[in-house]
C-alpha cells in the first residue's frame, strides 16, 4: 500500500467496531491478538491489519480467474482515479448529487450504515448533515486515497474517522442483522457475482432494513460529435431537464472520451427490469424505483 498516510481516508482503530466484524469464510466471530491481526474462533483463518485497515479477503479468492480479470479491470480504473483533477471531479457531481435527492437521506442520524464498494467514502461527508452520527461502515476490495483537492473541498473529511474495511461484497466480513441501510452506488457492475453481493447485504440488514442502489446502463457514448449524441442519448432515455450546462459538464469528463466507463466493469445491466429480477431472488419488498438517465435508482426492504 504506497500510498502516503496524508491521503489515507480516516479509518477507526478496528478494536472500537469489533463487535460487528465476522470472518469472511465462515462468518464466525474474530478477535484481535498481539501482533496485531485477526484470528476466527471458528476456522482459525487469520488475517492482516494494516494502519487500522483491517484485510478481510478470502484467500481462496485472491486465486481465482475472476479475482485476476476484477484486478486488471481495476487496475484501468486505478490509473483514471489516479489522473482525476478538480475540475472533473466537479463535472461529474451532479449525478451523485441526483441519487442522493432521490433517496432523501440527508437528514438520518442514529443509524448503522453499510456502504458496499464505497470507493473512497466521500459520500459520507458531501451528502449527510449528520456525518459524525452515523456509523457508516465501507468495504471495499481497494484502498481508495483521497486526492489533495478534496482536502480541500471538504476539510470535515480528515475530522470522522470509521470502519474502512478492505474486502468484498461477496464475502462480507460483518455480522448478520446489524445494519439499518445499505447502499451500493454505481459498484454492483465491478462485482463477479451480484446475485452473491445481494445475498450478503441482505444477511447484514436488520429486519426491514433497506437498500438503496445506484447502478449505470453503459451505452457507448465515444464517437464523433460526444455532446449531440449525449443530448439525443439523455432525451430518449427520459432525463428530460438535461440543460446546457449539464452536457458541457458531461462533456467534460474524460472517461466518457476515453472509453473508460464501458471498459473497467466486469457486468453490464440492460435495464431496470434486469436488476429488479436479480433482487427477487431474495425476501425483498420493492419501495421504489427509478431511472434518470443513464442511472438506474432502487429502494428496497429487507422482510
Amino acid at each position: 500500500m504506497n500510498i502516503s498516510k496524508e491521503a489515507l481516508p480516516n479509518a477507526r482503530p478496528v478494536d472500537k467496531y469489533l463487535e460487528f466484524l465476522a470472518c469472511p469464510y465462515c462468518k464466525g466471530d474474530i478477535s484481535l491478538n498481539q501482533e496485531p491481526k485477526f484470528r476466527c474462533f471458528e476456522c482459525n483463518k487469520v488475517f492482516e491489519i494494516r494502519d487500522n485497515f483491517p484485510i478481510l479477503l478470502p484467500s481462496f479468492l485472491l486465486k481465482s480467474a475472476d479475482w485476476q480479470m476484477w484486478k486488471d479491470l481495476d487496475d484501468k480504473y486505478q490509473k483514471f482515479y489516479r489522473n482525476w483533477s478538480k475540475k472533473k471531479y466537479l463535472a461529474s457531481q451532479f449525478i451523485s448529487e441526483a441519487f442522493y435527492d432521490w433517496v432523501d437521506l440527508k437528514d438520518i442520524r442514529n443509524v448503522s450504515l453499510l456502504d458496499v464498494g464505497g470507493g473512497d467514502s466521500m459520500g459520507r461527508v458531501i451528502y449527510w448533515k449528520y456525518p459524525e452520527e452515523i456509523n457508516y461502515f465501507n468495504v471495499d476490495p481497494q484502498i481508495n486515497f483521497l486526492h489533495p483537492f478534496y482536502l480541500d473541498l471538504y476539510p470535515k473529511i480528515k475530522e470522522i474517522d470509521f470502519p474502512y474495511i478492505v474486502g468484498v461484497g461477496e464475502y462480507l466480513p460483518l455480522k448478520s442483522n446489524k445494519f439499518d441501510i445499505s447502499i451500493t452506488i454505481a459498484s454492483l457492475d465491478h462485482y463477479c457475482n451480484p446475485a452473491q453481493v445481494f445475498r450478503e447485504i441482505f444477511r447484514c440488514l436488520k429486519p426491514k432494513g433497506k437498500l438503496f442502489i445506484m447502478i449505470s446502463k453503459h451505452r457507448d457514448l465515444t464517437k464523433n460529435n460526444l455532446g449531440v449524441r449525449i443530448f439525443e442519448y439523455y432525451q430518449i432515455n427520459g432525463f428530460f431537464d438535461l440543460t446546457k450546462e449539464m452536457i458541457k459538464r458531461i462533456c467534460a469528463l474524460s472517461f466518457l472520451k476515453r472509453g473508460l466507463s464501458s471498459n473497467d466493469h466486469i457486468h453490464h445491466f440492460s435495464s431496470l427490469e434486469e436488476l429488479i429480477r436479480l433482487l427477487y431472488m431474495f425476501k425483498i419488498i420493492r419501495i421504489k424505483e427509478a431511472k434518470e438517465g443513464n442511472q438506474f435508482y432502487i429502494e428496497c426492504l429487507k422482510k
